[in-house]
């Protein structure tokens, strides 16, 4: 998901966004570094710490999704 919203493929651009879903991916698994550093040189600090709390926020959706099941 990170990439498509960083690259607008299916969905509007939106690098807020995609450098959240990148937050999450790589947390687990690291071949989307490249692509979330080359998004994060995009951003501004405030977008920054905007994706920063989204990831956040969807962590802990995805959390309390997993935990119901």
């Amino acid at each position: 998901l990170g990439t498509r919203y960083g690259q607008g493929r299916g969905v509007a651009r939106d690098y807020v966004t995609g450098y959240a879903w990148l937050i999450l991916s790589t947390a687990t698994d690291p071949f989307y570094m490249d692509s979330r550093n080359s998004l994060r040189e995009r951003l501004s600090p405030e977008q920054l710490a905007e994706s920063e709390k989204l990831a956040q926020e969807l962590s802990e959706r995805i959390q309390e999704r997993t935990q119901s099941r």
